[in-house]
């Protein structure tokens, strides 16, 4: 159950994120839909229509927090009401900065402001322990979007800096108002595998990675159409599709991350971690 549950929460962040990415549909999919784009609206219209969505929804709205929601949306309007929701259910209906800051999980202008001004006084270490406590405090129990992780990832397997070529990717849930990471589980029963016909994806039984050898691979990519996250994607340049390999062992993204989002585990560990995770999601 968990295991399908974790399959339906990660899907359902990639759906929402396909309505403003199409980047991230499989091409078959795209063959069979009509792309719409639409304008930004602008800042006056966003606002009028939040007050009102706020009004009728009994929200208490302050201007501090409708300032910040309007910046974070981008122009989004579909983007600036799943935040105001999100924002109200946090404090039973109290939206002001910080709450959307929170829910955003980004740090408000003026610790930012504080840090930087410390830096360029000369106090570096009062900067470090700003920025360390705001870490403990906002980024231990989830990823704070620095992308360090897919930076260092597609600089160690590409020696570039094209993060869309890297084998993980951190996407905005805006139902719950925290980033997520969608990456390979290298699965117990991996149905790529099973769907390559050329043999090119192997499972090691001693270590349980599951890797894509490019050499055997001919570019059929259903192993994209399979996974039920889509990860595995096809590289144009070597004509052969890839995935997270593990590093050998020593995946770069969970050593560069500071908040410790992502670390590495047993599969027993992570999955008492996704059991006590949708356990408290659900009461």
């Amino acid at each position: 159950m968990d295991y399908v549950a974790g399959f339906a929460r990660m899907s359902k962040v990639g759906s929402d994120k396909a309505l403003t990415d199409r980047s991230i549909i499989i091409e078959p999919i795209q063959s069979r839909c009509s792309v719409f784009r639409f304008a930004r609206l602008s800042e006056k219209d966003i606002r009028d229509r939040i007050r009102y969505i706020a009004n009728r929804e009994n929200v208490k709205l302050l201007d501090t927090g409708l300032d910040a929601l309007i910046e974070a949306s981008g122009g989004d309007l579909r983007k600036a009401i799943n935040i105001l929701q999100t924002s109200a259910a946090f404090k039973g209906g109290y939206v002001d900065e910080e709450v959307v800051l929170g829910v955003l999980g980004r740090v408000s202008p003026k610790e930012a402001k504080e840090i930087l001004l410390l830096s360029l006084s000369g106090g570096f270490l009062e900067a470090r322990e700003t920025l360390r406590r705001l870490l403990l405090e906002q980024g231990l129990d989830q990823s704070i979007r620095c992308m360090n992780c897919e930076i260092s990832c597609v600089f160690y397997h590409h020696k570039s800096l094209d993060l869309q070529k890297a084998h993980l990717h951190i996407h905005f849930a805006e139902e719950t108002g925290e980033f997520e990471a969608v990456y390979c589980l290298q699965c117990e029963d991996p149905l790529c595998l099973a769907s390559c016909p050329s043999e090119a994806i192997v499972k090691d039984q001693k270590t349980c990675w599951v890797t894509i050898n490019p050499v055997r691979c001919i570019g059929c990519k259903n192993c994209t159409f399979c996974c039920p996250l889509s990860v595995p994607w096809f590289d144009e340049r070597h004509q052969a599709s890839m995935k997270c390999d593990f590093f050998n062992g020593e995946p770069r993204c969970a050593m560069v991350c500071s908040p410790k989002a992502i670390r590495v585990v047993t599969r027993k560990e992570a999955w008492r971690f996704n059991k006590e995770t949708n356990e408290e999601a659900t009461t």
